[in-house]
């Protein structure tokens, strides 16, 4: 499988890990009882403490809504008032969440420590359109905004805005065409390591 196609209603819905709100999730590779990553987006209607994942890392990006603070106890904090800005912490850090506003969402890569490694970059349209490529064990492009035309072996279609592209095929090479100046994109790759290291 070089490509596939996740659409907005294709997400499986879930409840946090201590039942405060809902998680979209867009797609997870499972390992044993736990798993080596997840790609979801979660919807934050309250203030309230964060879900426990000691053992991996997190990035968080709020996508909709005023945002909100993260506390981090002993390890500092994070105000997250714009959208589209990736938030790197420790998922076993006690983190807890107040609201600047109303609800909101965000987009959440959670990765097991050790393991697998998250490497994510936000890209904004331009008017050559945009080169991809796949040369780690999986990369994912999730359109954040406006539309994308996308090209590359076996592929040919087009993502709205909550659709994401995922590729585990290595070397792979697409290409991605804004429909739209204000179109972004967002890149997840995701490396996991061999048992040796």
């Amino acid at each position: 499988m070089a490509a596939t196609l996740i659409r907005y209603d294709d997400h499986t819905l879930l409840p946090w890990k201590n039942g405060q709100d809902v998680t979209r999730e867009i797609a997870v590779a499972r390992d044993g009882s736990g798993f080596l990553w997840r790609l979801s987006i979660a919807s934050v209607d309250r203030t309230g403490p964060f879900s426990d994942f000691s053992g991996y890392d997190r990035v968080i990006m709020l996508l909709e809504g005023d945002g909100m603070i993260l506390d981090f106890g002993g390890h500092g904090r994070a105000v997250m008032s714009q959208p589209f800005v990736p938030q790197h912490f420790d998922g076993g850090w006690t983190t807890h969440a107040t609201l600047l506003g109303g609800p909101l969402t965000d987009f959440n890569v959670i990765t097991a420590q050790g393991s697998t490694v998250a490497e994510v970059h936000v890209l904004k349209a331009a008017a050559e359109g945009t080169n991809l490529s796949q040369t780690t064990s999986a990369t994912f492009f999730h359109v954040l905004a406006g539309s994308w035309d996308m090209t590359g072996y076996s592929l040919d279609g087009t993502l709205n805005e909550g659709d994401c592209l995922q590729v585990d095929e290595e070397a792979w090479q697409g290409r991605a065409i804004a429909r739209s100046p204000d179109a972004l994109l967002y890149s997840i790759a995701l490396t996991v390591k061999s048992p040796s290291g």
